[in-house]
């Protein structure tokens, strides 16, 4: 099985998205599918093939160091404030949030990737209480990025 990443497949850091996944060698994501009930946005297993970029922007063809099964909130709302997108992803999953947490049992880790785009005069922002309980109950890290786009349209990440 072969998946490419485009553009398309990869929000740009200047759009604010989240995204839940969990990842391991092991994982099987058409397992993960099938016990969670749920489509993924992005799904790979262990060494699958890829075609990425090198520095120099050329065509490469490179292996996946671990299988990835991943909700991608870009394909599910449009909206700039970070905790909509975070809402989106986890209110997916915490239905079956037993489910969740019996693959997280067998090894597999969950991850939430908030990445929040904005101009330099735009303050900051807080997730929710209720939001940050639903984060806790899945037991999932948490990564929050701030990409700063200046006037210019050059980014620069915070996290």
């Amino acid at each position: 099985m072969q998946f490419s990443s485009t553009p398309k497949d990869i929000p740009s850091p200047i759009v604010t998205h989240a995204s839940l996944s969990l990842a391991s060698q092991d994982l099987h994501p058409d397992t993960v599918t099938s016990l969670l009930g749920i489509q993924p946005h992005r799904r790979f297993r262990c060494g699958d093939k890829y075609t990425g970029r090198d520095r120099a922007g050329n065509p490469v063809t490179r292996t996946r160091s671990s299988g990835l099964w991943a909700l991608d909130s870009i394909h599910l709302i449009s909206s700039t404030d970070p905790s909509d997108h975070a809402c989106v992803v986890i209110d997916m999953i915490y239905p079956v949030l037993g489910r969740w947490l019996d693959l997280q049992a067998k090894g597999l880790v969950a991850h939430l990737c908030v990445t929040h785009a904005r101009e330099e005069s735009e303050l900051g922002y807080t997730l929710d209480h209720r939001l940050l309980r639903k984060i806790a109950d899945l037991r999932i890290d948490i990564s929050i990025i701030c990409n700063i786009i200046p006037a210019s349209g050059e980014t620069r990440t915070q996290t």
